[in-house]
């Protein structure tokens, strides 16, 4: 699968499109296909290398995700595929 990461702190920093690696769900998780994702200041700061504490990098940011569920664990039971 894609993602958009952050590879290197800065204003403005590196982002690369890379390949990253697909995990199975877990058994109370979800894998969900993101259709969209919304970006806000706190983005910024990881960006910028300017949160209270160290970011590992490469970083995928993003949250308020929305998207389409495409597996899910044995244990979730108020979730459907689509």
């Amino acid at each position: 699968m894609k993602a958009v990461q952050l590879v290197a702190h800065g204003a403005p920093g590196k982002f690369e499109l890379r390949d990253v690696t697909y995990s199975r769900p877990g058994p109370d998780e979800v894998v969900v296909q993101v259709q969209s994702c919304g970006l806000n200041h706190l983005d910024l700061w990881l960006e910028e290398a300017a949160l209270p504490i160290p970011i590992q990098l490469p970083r995928t940011p993003g949250g308020e995700v929305a998207g389409r569920v495409v597996e899910h664990g044995s244990e979730v039971k108020d979730w459907q595929r689509g």
